[in-house]
């Protein structure tokens, strides 16, 4: 007559924990759940149901359940894409995000729970300021202590966290300018700035409070000036003066600081010829931008 039992119990009474890894003190219970679940979907998950005590969470992990497989229990409709639609979980593992293949109709490669509920990375694509270069990995990405999502193309992947709104909080008579007049939001926020238009007739894209590197090295890798050769050291850079970043393969990793490049494509002064080249233009100790048309792309910079 036992041979009634559905396979649902039968499975959930398998993946049932016992009573010693369920025997979790209630303020280090880490939620298995949601509000109202029953026993069986809580069996169903591998973990713990107690409804003893009100207020506590009823469905949680057992003992022996490892962090990193807790931090990849996310609800289907929570998952936050990591990868593509044919990614494979080696290359998912690689980007050090979560696999689950056994759900058609969602994300297989998804953000773990910890990289999820960052809510410093939770930036509107169009406002995300660019942390890396078009190829960087992930693992380069979080060594910049910066944010990756891979989900969205045509948008920065690598990312910085958004500021603390105190960051951006600076007098307006002590704004320092990292624009040009008219520069939009999105260009504004691409540089690592501050932007802010409330005010009429002051600078509104402007840099924070602190950041996290000197702000003359922040300079395009195809604007970098050499300042050392191929084989320096970051030391042997320092003593120049110049900033060193070797995280770029095929650029400069010792460069001479900006000289101040912000300036506005009406004010820029001609440092070199018609069609020069960016190498040629930045020999001479000078900017080099065209990404504008019909101005000058060779220009003197602040001194």
């Amino acid at each position: 007559m036992h041979c009634n039992i559905s396979y649902v119990l039968v499975l959930c009474a398998l993946l049932r924990p016992g009573k010693q890894q369920c025997s979790v003190d209630i303020t280090e219970r880490e939620d298995c759940g949601f509000p109202g679940i029953s026993a069986k979907e809580c069996y169903s998950r591998g973990c713990c149901f107690n409804s003893n005590i009100p207020g506590v969470k009823w469905c949680f992990y057992p003992k022996n359940i490892a962090s990193d497989q807790k931090q990849c229990k996310v609800e289907p409709y929570n998952r936050r894409d990591c990868g593509y639609p044919t990614i494979s979980a080696m290359e998912c593992k690689e980007r050090n995000c979560c696999f689950d293949s056994s759900i058609p109709g969602v994300n297989w490669c998804f953000f773990s729970k910890s990289q999820a509920s960052d809510k410093q990375c939770n930036v509107e694509p169009y406002n995300r300021r660019d942390c890396g270069y078009p190829t960087i990995s992930a693992a380069e990405c979080k060594k910049r202590n910066c944010c990756f999502d891979s989900s969205i193309p045509g948008v920065n992947w690598c990312f910085f966290k958004s500021q603390d709104k105190r960051q951006c909080d600076v007098d307006i008579k002590e704004r320092e300018d990292c624009g040009f007049p008219g520069i939009t939001a999105k260009e504004c926020y691409s540089r690592g700035c501050c932007f802010n238009s409330n005010v009429p007739g002051v600078k509104w894209c402007f840099y924070p409070k602190s950041t996290a590197s000197d702000r003359q090295c922040n300079v395009e890798p195809y604007n970098r000036r050499d300042c050392g050769y191929p084989t320096i050291r970051a030391a042997e850079c320092k003593k120049r003066n110049c900033c060193f970043d070797s995280s770029i393969p095929g650029v400069n990793w010792c460069f001479f600081k900006s000289q101040g490049c912000s300036v506005s494509p009406k004010l820029r002064k001609d440092c070199g010829y018609p069609n020069i080249s960016s190498k040629d233009c930045l020999a001479r100790g000078c900017c080099f931008d065209s990404s504008i048309p019909k101005t000058v792309w060779c220009f003197y910079g602040y001194k």
